[in-house]
């Protein structure tokens, strides 16, 4: 009378259902991805300064995410940007700190449209800003600003141009 069908289904169906959740949980356990704001904020010594929608999320539809801050103002990428300016400049006050560096994790992770929008957002409230793009393999914020590519950190730094003759308006 072995195996018994009433007794080894339900016990079958249990095990698979039991394993199944075990190794969904486990995954989420092991896996460190950043997959949204919650993630960032439960990391210890981190702070979120805010979060800027995608860019198709944004019903103004801007036509270049890197110049949104200009080209939609009244978007809510632009917005997004406006908020961590705010918290960047109240954070970069209290600290006393002058410079802020903008890393990127991966090309493409925008960081040019971070340091961009930023740029226009502190210029727009009357700060001096100075952007420094010092990516050695594709720099592009040149293209941003429509200027010319050089000179640029790398000529200052062989003492080519001096920081005076690299400053762009």
């Amino acid at each position: 009378f072995f195996p018994r069908l009433e007794i080894m289904l339900p016990l079958g169906i249990i095990a698979i259902v039991g394993l199944t959740i075990g190794v969904i949980v486990l995954r989420e356990i092991v896996d460190q991805r950043v997959k949204g704001p919650t993630d960032v904020s439960m990391i210890r010594g981190v702070r979120l300064l805010g979060i800027v929608p995608s860019a198709d999320e944004d019903p103004s539809r801007p036509a270049s995410v890197e110049t949104a801050f200009r080209d939609s103002p009244t978007g809510a990428v632009s917005e997004g940007f406006r908020q961590v300016r705010g918290q960047l400049v109240r954070r970069l006050g209290q600290s006393g700190a002058k410079s802020l560096l903008v890393l990127s994790g991966a090309p493409g992770s925008g960081a040019t449209s971070a340091v961009s929008n930023l740029a226009m957002g502190m210029a727009a409230s009357d700060l001096k800003v100075l952007v420094i793009d010092a990516n050695f393999r594709r720099p592009a914020l040149h293209r941003v600003f429509k200027l010319a590519e050089g000179p640029g950190l790398g000529d200052v730094l062989m003492h080519k141009n001096t920081l005076d003759e690299a400053v762009q308006q």
